[in-house]
């Protein structure tokens, strides 16, 4: 009888570190694809980010009339520049696109473009779900007025395509940009 109740015991035991193992896998699994999702996301906005403080540190370069900023609003900015360093100015535009990605899980994942002269190029292909800029003049105070632009504030969010267990990974990204070329 007592080998029967230990062998039952040793079943109720056996069975509860069995579970327990699966949970903490399953916990583990949980945490490594999230991780994965998460550092998918940060290395978008890294690279995004990139090619953004590289165009607004170029801005004004070898612009004569002083308006480096050629456009601004709120979701886009064109700059100008001699970009590509061959003495005529070049035109660099940033803009969230109006339309929802098709398909996206996010509810206001949209797109980032970025065109330099004829080319366009979507920068990320995750949704951006924030891109807002304000606009500064010397004594930094916010301006709408494009000659007297001297530094811009830009704030980028962007959310990662797939979700798991209800979770998406975001990355957001705000940073001061002064042109050293806007004076």
């Amino acid at each position: 009888m007592h080998s029967l109740i230990d062998y039952i015991g040793s079943m109720i035991t056996g069975g509860a570190v069995f579970i327990m193992m699966v949970s903490y896998y399953t916990s583990i699994s949980a945490t490594a694809i999230m991780q994965v999702f998460n550092s998918t996301t940060q290395e978008d906005v890294t690279s995004i980010t990139e090619v953004i403080e590289y165009d607004f540190r170029k801005a004004g370069y070898r612009v004569t009339d002083s308006v480096a900023f050629a456009t601004i609003d709120s979701n886009s900015v064109a700059l100008r520049g001699d970009y590509d360093n061959n003495g005529t100015m070049d035109t660099v535009k940033y803009w969230l696109s109006s339309e929802l990605i098709p398909g996206a899980e996010s509810s206001s994942a949209k797109t980032l473009y970025r065109r330099e002269g004829n080319s366009t190029v979507r920068l990320t292909t995750n949704g951006v779900s924030r891109f807002r800029i304000w606009y500064y003049d010397r004594d930094g105070n916010a301006t709408s007025a494009k000659k007297s632009v001297q530094f811009a504030r830009i704030a980028l969010h962007v959310e990662g395509k797939l979700s798991y267990d209800g979770e998406r990974a975001s990355a957001y990204w705000e940073r001061l940009l002064k042109p050293q070329n806007v004076r």
